[in-house]
């Protein structure tokens, strides 16, 4: 939703500890590299001392800084798109301290004029995957601005991401 709202280009997430919250489990926030924020699962002992049951997350974004990014900033209208996008998802298993934002930066980076969404659908640690790893399942929007894309090119972006990110993460297809 934030990427929604400030666009994604602009916003990064890094792994961070915060002690409100599951070691492993947060990320801080920055917004055209300033920072805006963090967010994060809920510790144990923070959900405990508000008698919550369930694992929750939480979250902290300065207002400020939001408004800090914005000011200034021209305007601009962006046209609906004339041709239609292509949509593939991608299943991969990496290490399970491999940070979701570094595969999709590197899965960006990969096909950078033919993304137009990357969006995690799906995050698995269990029997089918070995001890250490993670499955993770992305759904990837694909759109040339230019032209219709065409299956061929779509199937050449996604075989870059998965080169790319088996390069750099060790990445398996899954």
């Amino acid at each position: 939703m934030l990427e929604a709202f400030v666009g994604e280009g602009d916003l990064r997430f890094a792994a961070a500890d915060r002690p409100e919250c599951r070691s492993g489990h947060a990320a801080c926030i920055s917004l055209g590299g300033q920072p805006l924020g963090w967010l994060g699962q809920a510790s144990t002992d923070l959900c405990a001392a508000f008698d919550l049951e369930r694992q929750v997350h939480i979250f902290e974004i300065s207002f400020t800084a939001l408004v800090r990014h914005w000011h200034g900033r021209e305007r601009s209208f962006t046209a609906l798109p004339k041709f239609p996008p292509i949509e593939r998802d991608l299943a991969i298993v990496v290490r399970a301290d491999t940070a979701t934002a570094e595969l999709i930066a590197t899965m960006r980076d990969s096909a950078l004029h033919l993304v137009e969404s990357i969006e995690v659908f799906d995050l698995y640690q269990g029997d089918q995957i070995e001890t250490g790893h993670k499955s993770v399942a992305f759904a990837i929007r694909l759109r040339d601005h230019e032209q219709t894309l065409q299956d061929a090119q779509a199937d050449a972006a996604i075989s870059a991401m998965l080169k790319r990110l088996k390069a750099r993460f060790g990445a398996r297809l899954r």
